[in-house]
């Protein structure tokens, strides 16, 4: 399942078999909208256009690759709380 930057959200067939509960499938799809709503692929592509220069520097002292992992791991945290927001106010139980 993934959020296209278009607004599209893709979910294979094969997802739909493995939730229990339509909550369970309200969390996901959540998620998925919470990257929309917190435009996510706006700020990687900004990001990736910001650091792409750096890159070529040969000494580089912090890692690029940790720094994408940080900025991964905040935006699925995001993600995450806004799509537990929308579940709740869709009246599903978090």
């Amino acid at each position: 399942m993934c959020y296209l930057p278009n607004g599209t959200i893709v979910v294979s067939t094969r997802y739909l078999e493995r939730f229990q509960s339509d909550a369970g499938l309200a969390a996901f799809i959540g998620h998925e909208v919470g990257h929309g709503v917190a435009r996510h692929c706006l700020e990687h592509f900004t990001i990736v256009a910001i650091l792409q220069p750096l890159i070529s520097i040969p000494y580089l002292e912090t890692p690029l690759g940790l720094v994408f992992s940080f900025i991964s791991r905040r935006r699925e945290m995001e993600a995450d709380y806004i799509g537990l927001m929308l579940m709740a106010s869709a009246r599903y139980d978090p």
